[in-house]
């Protein structure tokens, strides 16, 4: 049987010497009628059409509606993926008819370093704490049902005198992107594009 496998690593090397970058896989088997769920990637762009004037601060929002799940999913893992002019990512979800309101699952202060949560029965996630710029989120597992909907925001600080649009240069543009893994019966990959 052939089966597809997707990476993405991404490393910042801020220094002026080379660093080791490393990224190590292990593979479980199991027969294929045993098999009910499977895993894929969430892969979400926020911000697209961003533009952050100089020396401004900016709430670029993204997701909404639009990254709604199309079927249950349980989200395993996320990770922020911005650049050096973010200083805050925050990702929610509201389930419509839920007293709760809109729920904060996972936010991140730290661009060059972001947390990476994973959402389990047995992993115990740090909460965030804004006061002192940690970044965490929820723990437990998280489950998303068609018509629950996903939003994250970026806080945007532009100190320098160029406006800052959206692309991969995380010195001088900037991105209110996130990643990770859901599973799902489909397996397809979980891709939203928000302007």
């Amino acid at each position: 049987m052939c089966a597809q496998l997707a990476i993405e690593y991404t490393a910042v090397n801020t220094g002026d010497e080379p660093v080791l970058r490393e990224a190590w896989i292990a593979f479980f088997t199991v027969a294929a009628a045993e098999v009910t769920a499977l895993s894929a990637p969430i892969e979400w762009k926020g911000g697209l059409d961003m533009a952050v004037p100089p020396f401004s601060t900016q709430v670029v929002q993204a997701g909404g509606a639009a990254c709604s799940p199309p079927e249950a999913r349980e989200i395993m893992n996320l990770r922020a993926a911005t650049g050096s002019h973010t200083e805050r990512l925050s990702v929610y979800v509201d389930r419509p008819g839920d007293a709760g309101g809109k729920q904060l699952v996972y936010e991140n202060y730290d661009w060059h370093e972001p947390v990476d949560l994973r959402f389990d029965s047995v992993t115990v996630n740090p909460p965030p704490e804004a006061s002192s710029k940690v970044g965490g989120g929820m723990s437990g597992t998280l489950r998303v049902e068609p018509g629950d909907v996903i939003s994250w925001e970026c806080e945007v600080h532009n100190s320098g005198d160029l406006t800052l649009s959206y692309a991969l240069a995380p010195y001088t543009a900037e991105r209110c992107d996130l990643v990770g893994t859901f599973i799902s019966t489909s397996g397809e990959p979980w891709l939203c594009e928000t302007r």
